[in-house]
């Protein structure tokens, strides 16, 4: 066989003679991202590795800050058993890693997919003209301890989730129109955050046809 094994139906050898890579704690399966020593160089390789159908909650695990430029797209997985994908870094990082979208990017993690979480990760682009930070068209984003720092190039917003997401303990900065953009649909839960921006006619909140949904601690 070839790849990295990963899963349940792995497991380190007792014996101390093959050691599969440590995934973070409550993942399944999946792969880590590192410049050296990890199964891919960057996030979207090792999203493009994972099986389509998840077999337990799966996570890509960030072994080093990075920067990591590049846009990362997240599509196409489903699971009958109601299995999550996460992006996260490694507990093992000393510091946030870091995604900086690059030129022509639509956003640093463009979401096309339920039941997706981004944890622990700053959002920094650099690259004028990029339209989002995070921008998600599927229901049940949740980004938590994520940092968006989009003041001078994002375009449109920094963050734009849609129903059924959640947004804790997260900053979110922009200059340019939206900070946080919440898109339609129901029961969007926004706790311990902050949202500003620095721009004239800009909006640091936009609840956009939502219904159902909670603010607390914004």
């Amino acid at each position: 066989s070839q790849g990295p094994r990963r899963g349940f139906l792995y497991e380190n050898d007792p014996n101390g003679l093959v050691d599969w890579a440590v995934l973070p704690p409550g993942c399944q399966a999946g792969f880590t991202v590192g410049a050296a020593g990890a199964d891919y160089t960057t996030i979207q390789a090792a999203l493009d590795a994972l099986p389509k159908t998840l077999l337990g909650d799966t996570c890509v695990a960030l072994q080093d800050t990075g920067p990591f430029n590049e846009q990362v797209r997240i599509e196409g997985f489903s699971s009958a058993a109601g299995y999550s994908l996460t992006v996260l870094p490694d507990p093992a990082v000393a510091g946030r890693p870091v995604i900086d979208p690059p030129a022509l990017a639509t956003a640093a993690f463009r979401v096309l997919n339920a039941s997706v979480t981004v944890s622990g990760v700053d959002i920094r682009p650099t690259v004028d003209g990029v339209p989002y930070g995070v921008f998600s068209s599927s229901a049940g984003l949740t980004l938590e301890s994520v940092n968006v720092d989009a003041a001078g190039v994002v375009t449109l917003a920094a963050v734009r989730v849609s129903s059924r997401s959640s947004v804790t303990g997260s900053s979110i900065t922009a200059r340019a129109g939206y900070g946080l953009w919440v898109e339609g649909g129901t029961r969007t839960l926004v706790t311990d955050s902050t949202a500003a921006v620095t721009g004239a006619n800009s909006v640091a909140v936009f609840l956009d046809r939502v219904s159902s949904s909670v603010l607390t601690g914004v």
